[in-house]
């Protein structure tokens, strides 16, 4: 058992679970996926390639992040860390605490060797002083010294596989306590938090709360450049007063811990359907999804009505115009079929009314709406941890990289060979003005010492 945790430890089975992940990840980027794709097109591309999306669902590669595939590689991968960790955590912790004998130096497997001449009587204490006046931590043995620069360097190494199992365990409570879902709001409509407000059913994972935040859209307010929307201002009032705002790309992020995420604008007319004699039989603001030129279907009196926006409508040989996508002059564009099977199309311009057989549309008033991605989650702040970790690691391992000198006396004089765990030209300088200097130290003057 033990040799096949060490084999399932190796770095090649690392690399190995690594490509894996990366391949069955990368294919979530070109085949469509649940979560991403619109369900209408989604089911439009199953309905019409049934074999290939069953085999593809079967696999989980339409939703590759939640696919038993890709938590088995997942698994495999974090395993094979904390084994690796395990198994070479003795080792890397002797080695940083100088345990053991000092080695020969032919035994430190350096490329970079001398001999030093001296004439002092205890050439050794020279060399343990030269080294600890330098920052070295020395251990002296029999015959010999063991200088090494920045000794915990190696513990890095550990740091760094356990910012792995950090970030696991960020992911898994993520995982765990994720709610997301989509929810339409106009202005001065009030947002509860029930599931009846969000657009189909949210995700909510094992251990997600329910966002228990109350407010009310006080405004929405879309800024545009050169005909095009390039910002959009919404203004939430909270039960207790505040004002709380959110942009595009700047979310709300709410004392709960919950998200809101601006993801589109809507255009909302304020409607009243009325008999000829006056009698309102149904009002209030109607989301539509009529803005930049797309086409909503409206259902009233048992009529669906195809709607088409003018934002600032004007007349142009008899056609419907529009100066702009700024709601500034809007007028409604409506078709239906009525009883008869014909096709009738009307204009509905603000404080207008249209005919709808034998009602009368009145457009009253008109509002902005906004569709808003809510998401939650308390695993981010220890994911975030575990790349900070990761990142200090990494940092110190490379800068503060591991210099290991061994000094011993032979019959030709003082034996000295140094490598370094990284920068082998670099350390080629470093390793000659070290022996030059320690030449000077030891009175050989075989060398003057350089900078």
């Amino acid at each position: 058992m033990r040799r096949l945790l060490q084999a399932f430890g190796a770095p090649r089975v690392t690399i190995a679970l690594m490509v894996a992940l990366g391949t069955f990840l990368l294919a979530g980027l070109w085949i469509p996926q649940k979560s991403v794709l619109n369900r209408d097109l989604y089911l439009e591309w199953k309905g019409s390639s049934p074999q290939l999306v069953r085999a593809l669902e079967l696999v989980g590669l339409t939703d590759v992040h939640r696919s038993p595939i890709a938590v088995v590689i997942w698994g495999a991968f974090f395993l094979n860390l904390v084994v690796a960790v395990v198994s070479r955590a003795p080792g890397i912790l002797r080695r940083a605490a100088l345990s053991g004998d000092v080695p020969a130096p032919g035994a430190l497997g350096a490329k970079h060797r001398e001999i030093l001449a001296s004439a002092l009587p205890d050439p050794l204490s020279a060399v343990a002083a030269f080294f600890s006046d330098r920052g070295y931590a020395v251990k002296v043995g029999d015959g010999r010294i063991r200088a090494v620069r920045h000794r915990l360097s190696a513990v890095a190494t550990l740091a760094f596989h356990l910012s792995f199992v950090v970030m696991l365990a960020g992911g898994t409570a993520s995982v765990l306590t994720r709610f997301d879902g989509f929810v339409h709001l106009g202005e001065g409509e009030e947002f509860r938090g029930d599931a009846g407000q969000y657009e189909g059913m949210p995700r909510v994972a094992t251990r997600a709360r329910w966002p228990g935040d109350r407010f009310t859209v006080e405004r929405i307010a879309p800024r545009h450049e050169a005909g095009v929307v390039v910002d959009v201002t919404i203004v939430l009032r909270t039960p207790d007063g505040e004002a709380r705002r959110l942009w595009i790309n700047h979310p709300y992020d709410s004392p709960d811990g919950v998200s809101y995420v601006f993801k589109d604008l809507g255009f909302a007319p304020v409607l009243v359907l009325a008999t000829r004699d006056g009698q309102e039989l149904q009002a209030g603001g109607f989301r539509l999804d009529v803005l930049n030129g797309r086409i909503d279907n409206l259902v009233l009196a048992g009529l669906k009505i195809r709607t088409e926006l003018f934002p600032d409508w004007y007349e142009e040989a008899g056609a419907d115009r529009t100066r702009g996508p700024e709601v500034k002059n809007p007028v409604l564009r409506l078709a239906f079929v009525d009883g008869a099977g014909q096709t009738v199309s009307q204009r509905l311009p603000l404080g207008g009314a249209a005919e709808l057989g034998q009602y009368q549309l009145h457009f009253v008033d008109w509002r902005y709406w906004v569709k808003l991605y809510v998401r939650s989650e308390r695993g981010i702040g220890v994911l975030f941890a575990g790349f900070a970790l990761a990142a200090i690691a990494l940092a110190w391992r490379l800068i503060f990289f591991r210099r290991d000198y061994v000094v011993a006396v032979t019959a030709g004089g003082l034996e000295i060979a140094g490598r370094a765990d990284f920068y082998t030209a670099l350390f080629t300088e470093e390793f000659d003005a070290t022996v030059a200097a320690l030449r000077v130290a030891l009175g050989d003057g075989a060398a003057e010492a350089r900078p």
